[in-house]
Formats: C-alpha cells, structure tokens, sequence
C-alpha cells in the first residue's frame, strides 16, 4: 500500500484549490468535466484507485472548485468511467467483477438512472458521446470500448445490441457532426475507420489504410475546404510524426470543376525552446491551431504577415497546424521559466 494525492489547481494561477489524499495499491486515473454540474462555473473531477485490486477501489466525482464529494463508487477489478456534461449530468462506470458491471447515476440527484449485470458491459474504456438516437434518448449515448470492438448503449435504458467489429486492435477513437449525422472516427493498428453512428446495421466503411503503423492521440482538426472536418493522427511503427486525413471530398470538387491547391501559410518561431511561451512571426497571413501532447487544439491564432504574437503555455511539446489545410508548420517545445 502507498499514499496518493489527487490536486485541484487553479488553471490561470496554478495555486492548489483543494487535494485528496488516500492509500492505493496500483493505478489510478483521472476525467474532467468540458461542463458543470453543480453550476458554480468550475469543472468536476473525478478520478479511480485501484483498478486491479480484488481488494475493491472506488471512484469518486468531486466538484472542481470546493472538491466537495458529489459521487462516490466502490468497485472491483478493471473498472472504467465517464462523465456526462449534458443535458443530465451523469456518472458512467463499467466494471468487471462486482455487481452491478454498468452502471449510470446522476451527478445532482445522486440516484441510479439504469443498471445491468450483463458482463458484456465491462469495459476497458467508456466515452460518452452525443446523442445520436432522437429526442427520445434524454441523455447522451455511451461508447464502450473493449478489445477490438465498440458496442453503442443508450444512455436511458441501457440497450446495447449492436457493436462495431474491427478486424485489428482498436488504438484511439472520436466522434464528429458530419453534416447532420454523427460518425465515428476510429484507428485500429491496420486502418483508419469513419462510419455513420447508428444503432442500425453499422458498418465500417470507409476506411484508410495505415500500412505498417499504429496510430494514437487523434483529433479532428476544422476545415474551410472540407464539409467534415481532418483527421490527425500521431503515427508510430513506420515513424514518427502526424498524418493529416481529410473524411470527405472538397465542397467545390465535381466533374465540371476543379479547386486551386491552397498556399500552405508560413510562421517562425523565435525561440526553440521557448521559456514559458513561444513566440511567433508570421511570414504571411494564417490561421493557426496550437495542438498540445494529446492532439486537442488547445489555442487558435489569427496572424499577419510581419506580425509578431507570443503565446503563453504550459511545459511541454505542441504542434503548429494551419487550420485551413490541416498541414503541420512547426513542432515547438516548451520549458519552465
């Protein structure tokens, strides 16, 4: 057994809001709200210990500014959560071992709004995702990972019979609105997939083929020229970098016609590595998107040519994209002042 801490700082100041200590015996992990349930304009955290203790781990949702208690779990084996932002604030958690193995509770009333004990719904990992069903469905639908398939659950009632089948490892995944339906962005070690979210019928196609790689932190970038928007996916086994994938054709492609090839927008960096900060000259107008370690586009910049903008960021490795083409402009590194 050994002590752990989970801290709650402040993003702008980084001063410590609250902390949890507690005993744990192997890994942990953390989510964090994009919303706020409790409505006092903060986040809520929640974290799991000891998800390979027969021994019995819990998770527990604290509200991100008090670190007041609003959910808490015990479990056993494996377990794995998700926390719902909207329109009801819930809590999802899969586990594997205990009864019940999928549960989903409200994060306000605190009540259990379904559960199973089907052991098909543990899983490794859960997501919730938009509602892709109707006004029917008042909640969210969640995306259960496991192996190499995903399985689509209902957030109301829990119904669950259809999955997506991936003939490779599933590495990362994401959803997007393509026009107005919902699809699923996922990356096996073989291929990437972009079907229609549906509890009908799923399919796979299309796909890309990503030969010899593995693909991990993916996102999707906006884009101007394409009506859904680019993939980007940080590749390994064939080298490292990021591969920009567009999910649909240009708008202004057809027979009759064809689209001017964009010119790809040039910024410097002033320092490498930057202290605190990068700074950034644009060489001709851009627009930029600032990816950090994850993928997620963190900042987005507007520059014109012979402007100078400094950016201030936390420690780490980011990527410079251009927002318009997807295209990589830089990788930038940045220290502690």
């Amino acid at each position: 057994m050994q002590w752990c801490t989970f801290f709650a700082l402040d993003g702008q100041t980084g001063n410590t809001l609250w902390s949890a200590s507690t005993q744990s015996t192997t890994d942990s992990w953390i989510r964090v709200t994009e919303g706020d349930a409790t409505g006092n304009g903060w986040s809520e955290m929640g974290y799991s210990l000891d998800r390979a203790s027969i021994a019995g781990g819990f998770i527990t949702v604290r509200d991100g500014h008090t670190g007041v208690v609003l959910q808490s779990s015990s479990t056993m084996y494996f377990p794995s959560m998700d926390i719902c932002d909207s329109p009801m604030p819930c809590l999802a958690i899969s586990n594997w071992g205990d009864y019940p193995v999928m549960w989903v509770n409200s994060l306000i009333v605190g009540n259990t709004i379904w559960s199973s004990n089907d052991v098909s719904l543990a899983f490794p990992h859960l997501d919730f995702i938009p509602n892709i069903s109707g006004p029917s469905t008042p909640y969210p639908e969640i995306l259960g990972w496991s192996g190499s398939y995903l399985t689509l659950i209902r957030g109301d009632d829990g119904y669950f019979q259809d999955r997506y089948e991936f003939p490779s490892s599933l590495k990362s995944f994401d959803c997007y609105l393509d026009e107005s339906q919902w699809r699923l962005a996922a990356i096996t070690s073989t291929s990437f997939y972009y079907p229609y979210l549906t509890f009908v019928s799923p399919t796979l196609e299309p796909s890309v083929v990503l030969p010899n790689s593995g693909g991990a932190d993916m996102c999707l970038l906006e884009s101007n020229l394409y009506p859904t928007p680019l993939i980007a996916i940080a590749m390994t086994g064939s080298g490292p970098g990021v591969c920009m994938i567009n999910t649909s054709w240009p708008l202004s492609i057809s027979e009759e016609t064809s689209t001017r090839v964009p010119i790809v927008p040039v910024v410097n960096l002033l320092s490498v590595p930057g202290i605190g900060h990068i700074d950034i000259v644009g060489v001709s107008q851009a627009e930029i998107g600032i990816l950090d370690i994850t993928g997620r586009v963190i900042k987005r910049i507007s520059i014109n040519s012979g402007e100078q903008i400094s950016v201030s960021l936390v420690p780490g490795v980011y990527l410079l994209v251009d927002q318009t083409s997807g295209l990589l402009l830089h990788r930038a590194i940045v220290v502690n002042e």
